[in-house]
């Protein structure tokens, strides 16, 4: 994610040291926010979601009076899951019962 910080005239700031917040919201605790500040006017945001669900993506400079969301602020993403990994796929144990009392044995 990139973000652009600009004047009301909707320049390019050109310098860096505005306090960007981000802050992430959904079914996973999200400890790994990077905000790296370019020195340009420019940040870069990076984050890795680790559950599927719906999260709320929220962006705001921090100004001397109030932190203030950039337009568009907050952003609803939804992060669909992954493919299928066989080393991550599990059987439930309670799905190994049998009906004709044989239980299964797993190597």
């Amino acid at each position: 994610l990139e973000v652009l910080v600009c004047d009301q005239f909707a320049n390019l700031c050109g310098r860096g040291g505005t306090q960007l917040l981000v802050s992430i919201e959904g079914p996973d605790n999200i400890d790994n926010i990077v905000i790296h500040d370019k020195d340009n006017g420019t940040y870069s945001v990076t984050y890795t979601l680790r559950k599927a669900g719906d999260y709320t993506l929220s962006l705001q400079l921090a100004t001397e009076i109030e932190n203030e969301h950039i337009h568009g602020s907050p952003y609803y993403l939804c992060a669909r899951p992954g493919p299928y990994y066989f080393l991550k796929t599990r059987v439930h144990p309670s799905s190994l019962e049998t009906e004709c009392g044989v239980d299964l044995v797993m190597f």
